[in-house]
């Protein structure tokens, strides 16, 4: 596994340790509320072979606003003490996630990881 995969591994892990949410490495086929996975946004070279990583990290919440605002509330201090410990949080931004059933309402969460 390379150290990209290695992160990956670890937020999903992360996000798993919050309750009411399924941390995976990568999107699953078939997504519902309570998944979540990261995304690579940017790698950038520093010195040597190292990088500065950025991860664009999706949680799903919900279809309706109502409940997705509930849940933004129930857990975001969760999520980002779960993540402190592998990535640091920049942002947290509300987002609309296509899916095969309709849109799901979720957060997206930028970390910076080594």
């Amino acid at each position: 596994m390379t150290a990209f995969g290695t992160t990956r591994a670890e937020i999903a892990t992360a996000l798993t340790g919050v309750s009411g949410v399924t941390g995976y490495a990568e999107r699953p086929a078939a997504v519902k509320p309570g998944d979540a996975w990261p995304t690579l946004a940017l790698a950038e070279r520093g010195p040597g072979l190292t990088f500065a990583v950025s991860w664009n990290i999706t949680v799903l919440l919900a279809a309706d606003e109502a409940t997705a605002t509930a849940r933004t509330d129930a857990l975001l201090l969760d999520l980002c003490a779960a993540l402190d410990p592998v990535a640091y949080v920049d942002t947290v931004t509300p987002v609309a996630v296509a899916t095969t059933a309709g849109d799901l309402l979720g957060l997206q969460i930028t970390t910076r990881s080594e």
